[in-house]
């Protein structure tokens, strides 16, 4: 969540602000990560990856553009596709409603938006791996039913959606 909250930029501020050898290996992850992400602003300058490459995530399409982009070069640098996307519904909700509230985003365009985030990782995997595993619950939003919504249209195995469950479900 610390991504979303301080986005690329305020990660590298924030561990550059302290010293020792692990505060300077963070900063410089998270600058080589801003300036991949310039990269691709210079050549999508109106994209939502031209806002991340500045300041945290402000819409759900930034977010997931972020979230995206921090997912593969964590995997990048170690190989492995094992990595969950947390509690999705939990983190990225506020940017959802946020969006819908203003008038930003339509339930449809919202919609679109998660088909093509998670046709990215269906892309990578073609359904032949163990899948991108995104955990929902067990406190339902307005994510929460729009990604499952979404998954039955769809149609497809990959990404894994996991429900927790409580009594208050």
């Amino acid at each position: 969540s610390n991504i979303l909250q301080y986005g690329l930029t305020g990660l590298r501020d924030r561990a550059a602000a302290h010293t020792g050898v692990f505060y300077e290996a963070v900063t410089m992850v998270n600058s080589a990560a801003i300036h991949l992400a310039q990269r691709y602003a210079a050549e999508l300058p109106n994209s939502p990856v031209a806002a991340i490459a500045q300041r945290q995530p402000e819409t759900f399409e930034e977010a997931l553009q972020l979230a995206y982009l921090y997912h593969d070069l964590q995997e990048m640098e170690n190989g492995y596709s094992v990595r969950s996307m947390g509690r999705f519904d939990h983190l990225y909700n506020r940017f959802l409603v946020a969006d819908l509230e203003a008038g930003r985003l339509t339930r449809d365009q919202a919609k679109e938006l998660l088909k093509y985030f998670w046709v990215k990782f269906f892309a990578q995997s073609q359904g032949k791996l163990f899948g991108k595993p995104f955990l929902f619950g067990p406190e339902a939003n307005e994510l929460s039913y729009l990604a499952f919504e979404v998954y039955r249209e769809m149609q497809i195995v990959d990404p894994k959606l996991h429900l927790r469950l409580s009594k208050s479900t």
